[in-house]
C-alpha cells in the first residue's frame, strides 16, 4: 500500500507541475518569534515591518488557493504559534480539505496548543532541534530554558499520537551531535532530518553564515550513510528527460505567501510576484512576472559548471542563482560543492577517487545554496521527475 500511495503521489506531482496548479501552499503568517536564533534568515524576528495580513485575509487566502487546486498546506513563520489566530488559519484550511503541515520551534506548545492541533490530524509537524545539549542549543536560540521548552512541547505532541520530525540545520554549534541527535529523535518516536545549508538574513546580513561548516566537515556528512543515500545511476535517455524538464517546481507547483501579502515561487526565489490585498492569488499566479520567467526555462537553460557532473548529482536552484547573481539562470557555489560531495561519494562506491574540482572547493564563497536535505534521498528525488507510467 505505501507504493502505491507514493506513486500515486508522483503522479499528482507531475501532473501539477505540468498544469501549472499550486499543488504546495507555504504560508508565512508571521516572520515574528520568541527566539533569537544566530543562523535565522528572518531579519526582523520580533517586530513586524507593516502590517501583517488579517485572518480574513489569510481566509480569504486558502479559499483562492484551494479554487486554483492546492492540496498541501504548511503553515510556517517566524513562530506561528506567535500569532494568536493561528489555530483559526489552520482549521480554515482542513475545513476546506487541505493536508495540512506546521513548523514551528515548540516552545510554545502548551497543552491546550497540542490538543488543538491534534483536532487537526496534520500529516506532520516539523520542530527545529539544534542539539541534545541545552547549553548548545540555547546558544543558538539565545533564549534561556528554550531546550526543555522544545523538548516538552515534542512530547506533548507525540503523547497525541502526532507525526513529529526533527529538523537540524547542521552547523558549527553541532557538527558533532548529529548522531545523538538521531537517538533522540529515535527516542522521542520522531523522524528526523539535517540539513548543512544557512542563508544570509532576508536584508542581505551574512552573519549567518559564519555558522556554516567547511568542506571537510561537508565532506564527512556525504560519507555517513545514517545522513546521506547516494543517488542511483541514470542512462542517456534519463539524462535527455531531465536536462529537458523543469529545474524545479517554484512557480510551477509550489507557491508561497509572506506575512505582508507577497506571493512568491518559493522561500528562495525572493522577487514578489504581487501582493494579494491588491490582486487576486489566481492571477498573480497566472500572471506574475517572476512566476512567468521561471516557467519559460528547463534544466538545459541553467548555466552548468565545466566540471558539473550532471544529473542525477547536479541540483541547480534558481532562486539561489537569483540571491548570488541576480539571475535565476546562474549557478551558486556552495550548491556546486555540495553536488560534487554527491557525486565523489557515488563515484567512490564504486571504487572510483574523483577529487572536489578547485572551483568547488574554495571556502571563498560570500552567498549561500539551498540543497535537499541530506535524510530526504536523491533517487526518490529522482523518481518524482519521471512522468507518470502509461495505463494501460
Amino acid at each position: 500500500m505505501r507504493k502505491m500511495a507514493n506513486g500515486l503521489l508522483e503522479r499528482m506531482l507531475v501532473e501539477a507541475e505540468q498544469k501549472l496548479i499550486p499543488f504546495g501552499l507555504l504560508i508565512e503568517i508571521t516572520h515574528r518569534c520568541n527566539f533569537d536564533c544566530v543562523h535565522c534568515y528572518q531579519a526582523h524576528q520580533h517586530h513586524p515591518t507593516r502590517a501583517e495580513l488579517t485572518t480574513a485575509d489569510w481566509i480569504a487566502v486558502l479559499d483562492q488557493a484551494r479554487a486554483l487546486g492546492t492540496f498541501f498546506l504548511t503553515i510556517s513563520g517566524g513562530e506561528m504559534l506567535v500569532r494568536r489566530d493561528w489555530f483559526a488559519i489552520a482549521q480554515h484550511g482542513r475545513a476546506l480539505g487541505l493536508a495540512l503541515r506546521m513548523y514551528s520551534n515548540g516552545a510554545l506548545i502548551t497543552e491546550q496548543v497540542a490538543d488543538q492541533m491534534a483536532t487537526l490530524d496534520p500529516i506532520a509537524v516539523e520542530v527545529s532541534v539544534y542539539s541534545h545539549q541545552s547549553a548548545v542549543f540555547e546558544d543558538v536560540t539565545q533564549r534561556r530554558g528554550s531546550f526543555a521548552r522544545t523538548l516538552q512541547g515534542i512530547k506533548l505532541l507525540r503523547e497525541r499520537n502526532l507525526p513529529v520530525s526533527i529538523k537540524t540545520p547542521i552547523m558549527q554549534q553541532n557538527i558533532d551531535h548529529y548522531q545523538a541527535l538521531i537517538a533522540l529523535a529515535e527516542e522521542l518516536g520522531a523522524y528526523y532530518s539535517f540539513d548543512p545549508t544557512l542563508f544570509p538574513r532576508n536584508d542581505g546580513d551574512l552573519t549567518p553564515l559564519q555558522y556554516q561548516v567547511d568542506l571537510r566537515q561537508l565532506a564527512v556528512l556525504y560519507q555517513d550513510p545514517a545522513l546521506y543515500d547516494a543517488p542511483c545511476t541514470i542512462s542517456g535517455q534519463d539524462f535527455e528527460a531531465i536536462m529537458n524538464a523543469a529545474p524545479c517546481g517554484s512557480g510551477r507547483r509550489i507557491c508561497v505567501v509572506d506575512p505582508y501579502g507577497e506571493v512568491y515561487g518559493c522561500l528562495q526565489m525572493l522577487r514578489s510576484n504581487g501582493n494579494v490585498r491588491e490582486q487576486g492569488l489566481a492571477e498573480i499566479w497566472w500572471h506574475g512576472a517572476t512566476f512567468q520567467e521561471t516557467r519559460s526555462k528547463l534544466r538545459k537553460d541553467l548555466v552548468r559548471c565545466a566540471a558539473c557532473p550532471g544529473p542525477p548529482y547536479c541540483h541547480p536552484c534558481m532562486g539561489l542563482s537569483l540571491m548570488e547573481h541576480g539571475s535565476i539562470v546562474g549557478k551558486s557555489q556552495i550548491a556546486c560543492r555540495q553536488n560534487q560531495l554527491r557525486y565523489q561519494r557515488a563515484q567512490a562506491e564504486q571504487g572510483i577517487v574523483v577529487a572536489v574540482p578547485e572551483s568547488a572547493a574554495s571556502e571563498r564563497y560570500q552567498a549561500p545554496a539551498q540543497v535537499t536535505p541530506l535524510t530526504l534521498l536523491s533517487r526518490e528525488q529522482f523518481r518524482a521527475t519521471r512522468p507518470p507510467a502509461p495505463t494501460e
